[in-house]
């Protein structure tokens, strides 16, 4: 995400987690996901004049706080925010990493989930006679690996179902 304000530049960029889905029956279309951890790389600049004194980044339930000196220290590191499963909705994914009786279909693909999630962010910028908020919203996105765990199965090629 990037927002530019006047001078100021507020820009959020994160990573896509990979997340292993094990084949799964042909009748079962939700995904719940594990813990999502997302590593954020952020460069946040004020208005001329202005220092952050602030940032937040809030993403389902969760809620990351950095303080303008923490912001500072940041800027080469970036921050990781984890997501937990209990506050991540079930994906509802068609015809990915089904069992059929007959053959198995699209067990070894991977897919990306544009929008899975998204994350909002604030900065907060001031002085000791103004002050400004800037805001900045982006999708979360997350890529799906299908995993066959099945005896005998390297993903290599699609076989028959085993009965």
């Amino acid at each position: 995400m990037l927002c530019i304000a006047g001078d100021a530049i507020f820009s959020v960029n994160s990573n896509t987690p990979d997340i292993d889905v094990r084949l799964r029956a042909n009748d079962r279309s939700l995904i719940r996901l594990p813990q999502l951890d997302y590593a954020f790389d952020i460069d946040a600049r004020c208005p001329a004049g202005l220092l952050p004194q602030s940032m937040f980044i809030s993403i389902a339930d969760t809620r990351k706080r950095l303080s303008g000196t923490e912001l500072l220290a940041i800027t080469d590191t970036g921050i990781t925010i984890s997501i937990p499963a209990k506050q991540i909705a079930p994906l509802s994914v068609e015809s990915f990493c089904v069992r059929d009786d007959a053959i198995d279909r699209q067990q070894h693909e991977a897919i990306t989930v544009l929008g899975a999630l998204s994350a909002q962010a604030t900065l907060l910028c001031s002085d000791d006679s103004d002050e400004k908020m800037i805001y900045a919203s982006r999708s979360l996105d997350i890529t799906l690996n299908c995993i066959d765990e099945r005896p005998g199965k390297d993903g290599s090629e699609f076989t028959a179902a085993e009965n």
